[in-house]
């Protein structure tokens, strides 16, 4: 059917609603599915049996390779999430997997009690001071008290500094470590961050480029970051056209996008 595909056959698929395309996902299959999805519009979904490059038919899915029904209607319900719309289902299922779970907490006490269950992965923690005030100084001692908390060692960060340079982050990091451990040398302060944070420092990035960061990081460390720190919103803003109020509104709203997408608390 991919290869003979006819334009009298559209009259059959004007009135269904929702039409599912399960294709070989071969280069043939693969031109002959985004040819239907062109041709049919919104109403398509694409319903993956393998990983892209490889033949499989259903016939193979279900004889060879021994899927259920069960599992195939969860390939449907994966299709279907490539639209806008959520169910309430969906609501419920994300809720108990990061909504309804303990965030990440900073060992401060009034701080913890009002971000309750702590910061959790697509919240946005904005600190708002003046220049000159300490706000890098405070988010430093933010990452390190994070991974302070029982149950919190183990904790991926990922630190954006649009301003210091990679040397002048090390030297306050190292600062911050001895100040909680007054006894530890250079290398238990390399030994504390090392395996546990990587760090950007560029001094302009877009909002394409802290996508691909955060995929870079995945592949890197594999996994996504537990906590993504950037530093900070006025240097991001400086990528976005327009006068400064509507270039800051941009970056908050590109930086909550993509705390959302990774499900990824940022500060």
């Amino acid at each position: 059917i991919r290869d003979r595909w006819q334009a009298s056959w559209d009259a059959y698929l004007e009135q269904p609603r929702r039409v599912y395309l399960v294709f070989d996902r071969d280069d043939a299959g693969e031109k002959a599915a985004n040819k239907l999805v062109d041709r049919l519009g919104h109403k398509v979904r694409r319903v993956h049996l393998s990983e892209e490059g490889f033949k499989c038919d259903p016939t193979q899915w279900f004889a060879t390779e021994g899927h259920t029904q069960d599992e195939f209607e969860e390939l449907l319900a994966q299709a279907n999430r490539g639209g806008l719309l959520v169910t309430v289902r969906e609501a419920i299922d994300e809720f108990r997997d990061i909504q309804g779970t303990p965030g990440i907490r900073f060992g401060w006490e009034d701080l913890d009690t009002n971000i309750a269950p702590g910061l959790q992965g697509g919240q946005l923690f904005m600190l708002l001071a003046k220049s000159g005030t300490g706000k890098t100084l405070f988010l430093l001692n933010m990452m390190h008290r994070a991974r302070m908390v029982p149950g919190q060692e183990h904790l991926r960060l990922l630190f954006i500094s649009l301003e210091q340079t990679r040397g002048e982050w090390w030297d306050r990091a190292r600062r911050i470590h001895r100040f909680y451990n007054v006894e530890a040398d250079e290398d238990e302060a390399e030994r504390w961050w090392r395996d546990h944070v990587l760090i950007v420092d560029r001094n302009r990035l877009t909002e394409a480029e802290l996508r691909q960061l955060v995929d870079d990081y995945t592949y890197q460390m594999g996994a996504p970051p537990d906590l993504a720190c950037l530093d900070y919103m006025g240097y991001f803003a400086r990528s976005f056209r327009g006068e400064a109020y509507e270039r800051t509104s941009q970056a908050v709203m590109a930086v909550k996008g993509v705390a959302k997408e990774y499900r990824i608390p940022f500060i």
